[in-house]
């Protein structure tokens, strides 16, 4: 142009103007590469075309304008333009284990959850030296309708760098305050309390923050511990023996009382039966004995009852012969005194 701007013409058919020219767009080496494999062309890239580049899901791509000093966050999936004075920042991330520095190259940051694996050599206070494979599980917290908030992610250019060596440091210091034996017991809560710290009633907090870039760890995995000398390795191999012995003498013994237990409970559980079948065979005894006191007081009711009625009977038939005797006796007198009341009228009448 006239001017010398330079404009991006995207999405429309477009013929240059006599006083117009192409313009080539330059980037670095490093982005060049990254873009090339990002990208589906297998060839070289037009410098004259509009670049584009494709944000994974989940994942975040700062864009920086020279001219305005200013940048911007953009969050994926997303399809980001690049501006004719506008350039990717290129973050330069450890790698490997142990963690190295300069091994990732990425335009894109994985904004997580994700984790990353380090090798820590460690010293304890009785002089025992241990490799320990360590892995963080990550995230960044950020608001990603800020973009003040969002450019945290970029403050520190190898956060796996800066959030390793950090871990390692704690995990050093903790380390050298304990013997081998007790980090053998309790690598697990010593690790973690290194890491994380603990609150006012000495509980392990749940995170770690770096306030600097919204970085959060929420949790560290021992993946692995071997001795580096030889005298370690024999240490740990007796540890590991004896908690071996004591886990097997814990089994036994948990085995014994569980055995113990469900004997006296299977013998309580016979007592209580047989308890209860006393209980119930006496009840079915009084039950019995009741039945047959009633049975034994209604035969007596039925014999009292039975003698009553044949004396009453007894009685009823002595009086009606009684009766009947005295009714034969009255007529009978009363024959005889008619006869004699005859023979007497007879012996009148014959006179």
């Amino acid at each position: 142009t006239r001017s010398g701007a330079v404009r991006p013409i995207v999405a429309e058919a477009y013929m240059l103007k006599p006083h117009e020219e192409l313009w080539e767009m330059e980037v670095n080496e490093m982005v060049e590469e990254l873009l090339k494999k990002s990208s589906d062309s297998r060839g070289s890239r037009d410098k004259t075309r509009v670049i584009f580049h494709r944000i994974p899901f989940n994942h975040a791509v700062q864009v920086y304008d020279y001219t305005k000093r200013e940048s911007r966050v953009v969050f994926g999936p997303e399809r980001v333009m690049l501006g004719p004075d506008e350039q990717f920042t290129v973050t330069v991330l450890s790698g490997s284990k142990p963690k190295r520095p300069g091994v990732i190259q990425t335009i894109d940051i994985n904004l997580g959850p994700d984790f990353s694996t380090d090798v820590v050599i460690v010293e304890t206070l009785d002089h025992a030296r241990l490799r320990l494979q360590l892995s963080y599980n990550w995230h960044f917290r950020i608001d990603k309708t800020s973009q003040e908030d969002s450019s945290k992610i970029f403050n520190v250019r190898d956060f796996i760098g800066d959030m390793c060596n950090l871990m390692a440091s704690k995990v050093r210091s903790a380390v050298a305050a304990v013997t081998f034996e007790m980090f053998h017991k309790s690598s697990a809560k010593i690790i973690r309390k290194a890491i994380f710290g603990v609150d006012s009633a000495g509980k392990i907090l749940d995170e770690f923050l770096f306030p600097k870039n919204s970085l959060v760890i929420t949790n560290v995995d021992i993946q692995n511990v071997e001795p580096v000398d030889e005298k370690t390795q024999r240490s740990l191999q007796n540890s590991v023996q004896q908690a071996i012995e004591r886990t097997t003498k814990n089994q036994e013994d948990k085995a014994r009382r569980q055995a113990e237990k469900m004997e006296q409970e299977a013998k309580g559980q016979l007592d209580k039966q047989a308890i209860e079948d006393q209980a119930k065979a006496e009840i079915a005894r009084t039950k019995l004995l009741q039945l047959q006191a009633e049975s034994k007081g209604v035969q007596n009711q039925g014999k009292a009852i039975a003698e009553a009625k044949a004396r009453a009977e007894a009685e009823e038939i002595t009086a009606n012969s009684k009766v009947k005797m005295a009714e034969l006796k009255a007529s009978a007198d009363k024959v005889e005194y008619e006869t004699k009341l005859e023979t007497t009228k007879k012996k009148q009448n014959g006179k």
